[in-house]
């Protein structure tokens, strides 16, 4: 089981993997939403959940979801912005198993949450 982190900055990608690795989390991580969609499609056997940012250079991080979901249906998603997301903004058949986390935020709020999605993919699996 592991998660991927799309992040295009790299401060960001490093960090989230040091604190989900400390917490035992196995992780991937990529710098552009090809790279992300191609990861997924190479690892749809282990990648439990994708944290995408909402802004990503060359396709929005919805977008993304969008690809991700093609490849994998019921891929949860935690969208992390410094900006406010809105449920109105998430297309209304993509909302199931879609979370959001403002930035910055805790290294807690990062593992909580991914804790919190991990634990209702083993139990729904």
């Amino acid at each position: 089981m592991s998660v991927l982190i799309v992040d295009d900055e790299e401060i960001i990608r490093v960090l989230a993997t040091k604190i989900l690795q400390r917490a035992g989390q196995a992780t991937l991580s990529a710098d552009t939403p090809v790279t992300g969609l191609y990861l997924v499609a190479e690892n749809q056997s282990t990648v439990n959940l994708v944290i995408l940012d909402y802004n990503l250079p060359g396709m929005s991080g919805m977008d993304l979801l969008g690809e991700i979901r093609k490849l994998v249906p019921n891929m949860p998603c935690i969208f992390s912005s410094g900006y406010p997301i809105e449920i109105a903004d998430v297309p209304e058949e993509m909302r199931e198993r879609t979370y959001y986390l403002q930035k910055p935020y805790k290294p807690q709020e990062l593992t909580a949450l991914v804790s919190e999605i991990l634990g209702k993919v083993t139990t729904s699996a």
